[in-house]
This record gives C-alpha cells, sequence and structure tokens, in this order.
C-alpha cells in the first residue's frame, strides 16, 4: 500500500517517519514551511532515539483531475469511525483513492521535496492509482498537488 501523508505538521511528520522506518511506502507532500525546511531540514527528536528517513521510492506524483467531475477520479475507498488510537494508517477514519500520474521533472533540492510546480503540469507517464490518509489522522488537511494538463 502507498501512505501519502497530505500536510507534514509535526504528527504527520513524526508518524510518517515512523512508518516509513517500519519499512511502509511513504510520500510525504509538503506545502508550509517549505522554504524553512528545505534550507534547514527535518530532525525527528523522540524517546524511541533521533532519526530521519529520505525517499527511497518515487514521491512526485500529479493528481489526474477531471474539475467538472472530481468524484470520478478522486473515489472514497474507506470510511470507519475514529479508533481510540487514530495515529496508524490501518486506524485511519478515511481513506481516499486518486489517479496519478509521476512529474519526473519535479525534483528534489537537497534532502527536500522541491517546490511544487504550477499546473496544469504535463506527464507523459502512466496513470496509477495512490492512497491518500489523513495527516496523523487527527485532521484533514489538504495540501496542493499539481493538477495533470488534460489531453
Amino acid at each position: 500500500m502507498k501512505i501519502a501523508v497530505v500536510g507534514c505538521g509535526a504528527v504527520g511528520s513524526y508518524y510518517g517517519t515512523k512508518l516509513a522506518c517500519a519499512g511502509h511506502e511513504v510520500h510525504f507532500l509538503l506545502r508550509s514551511d517549505y522554504e524553512i525546511v528545505r534550507r534547514e531540514g527535518v530532525r525527528i527528536q523522540s524517546p524511541d532515539g533521533d532519526f530521519e528517513v529520505r525517499p527511497t521510492t518515487p514521491w512526485n506524483y500529479g493528481l489526474v483531475l477531471d474539475p467538472d467531475d472530481p468524484g470520478a477520479t478522486i473515489s472514497l475507498a474507506e470510511q470507519k469511525p475514529p479508533a481510540e488510537q487514530p495515529f496508524a494508517p490501518e486506524a485511519a477514519p478515511l481513506v481516499l483513492r486518486a489517479r496519478a500520474k509521476r512529474l519526473p521533472q519535479w525534483k528534489a533540492e537537497g534532502k527536500m521535496v522541491g517546490k511544487i510546480p504550477p499546473g496544469p503540469v504535463v506527464s507523459s507517464d502512466s496513470e496509477t492509482e495512490v492512497t491518500l490518509i489523513p495527516m496523523g489522522c487527527a485532521r484533514l488537511r489538504i495540501s496542493s498537488f499539481p493538477l495533470i494538463a488534460r489531453k
């Protein structure tokens, strides 16, 4: 399963990094504080020890979205009541599936994700499905995705 952490605040960054350290395929999408994080990086300090995760799998996706009918391209895959301990991907109260394409021209800058390209963006890569879960499963923060250009 591909996991996208949408909005990387303290909770999303911590749990996304823990999931990645445990071997899950995690994609981080960062919007706010981009310049600070790009310049200074992120260091996780916790009782479990200090750690960081760097991308080992593709992260640079843009959404294939029909603006006239978003429900045709983003769907609710799972909905359940919030768990007593919601900070695990299997406890996410909402799971969305979305069509996406890789954007090879969207590159990392140093150790961090590069600035999001303005859309619509052209991509010749094939479509794939990505899974989106709420950041930290405590509140859903919508981040920006590049929009794939229509043909």
